[in-house]
């Protein structure tokens, strides 16, 4: 006699017949587990890379700008530094020469050394400390060298060039160091501009 089927599924069957069943889906489910974790993991890891990426990225363009606002304000430092100095040599050559232009040449070095006083701002806001220290020191030569000469001290003036080309140079080596993005051995080699 056949028995009925809901006899023959005794509790025994049973779990033997859904055991399986239940190992597939808890398997299933610690898959799905598994492999969502890694997958938010390797999301987690490369978005954290990208962000880290950008963040360098940004950090290194800050650099090269801020690199190129220091070049520009160095030069633009020297040049006018040495526009002071030219314009006060000229000033004292005019003098020596007894010629009318004394007076004129004496007026026109003071105007150009105030603005050496204005190129001198980028260095402040670009520069590095020891730039801004070196910037300063010249600063101070071109001051004094324009009331030296304002008052007609050449020979005071005079005296003072093999310190000026000196300091000059230290800002050159000085620059070299601050404005190359690779360290550089040979920027103690530069040599002063000849007066």
């Amino acid at each position: 006699m056949d028995e009925p089927e809901s006899a023959a599924l005794t509790p025994a069957k049973r779990f033997e017949t859904m055991f399986p069943a239940l190992v597939a889906l808890v398997a299933s489910l610690a898959g799905a587990l598994v492999g969502g974790w890694t997958t938010y993991a390797a999301a987690q890891a490369g978005n954290r890379a990208a962000a880290d990426a950008q963040r360098e990225s940004v950090v290194q363009a800050r650099q090269d700008e801020l690199t190129k606002l220091r070049i520009e304000a160095y030069r633009a430092f020297l040049t006018g530094f040495d526009a002071t100095i030219d314009a006060q040599q000229a000033a004292i050559r005019a003098c020596d020469s007894a010629t009318a232009d004394c007076e004129t040449a004496k007026l026109h070095q003071l105007e150009v050394s105030i603005g050496l006083e204005r190129a001198a701002d980028g260095v402040v806001v670009y520069g590095t400390t020891a730039g801004l220290r070196l910037t300063n020191e010249l600063i101070l030569w071109a001051q004094q060298g324009a009331i030296q000469v304002a008052d007609g001290k050449f020979a005071e003036y005079k005296g003072k060039r093999a310190e000026i080309r000196e300091t000059r140079g230290e800002f050159q080596k000085q620059m070299c160091l601050d404005v190359n993005p690779a360290p550089r051995l040979d920027c103690g080699e530069i040599r002063p501009r000849p007066s």
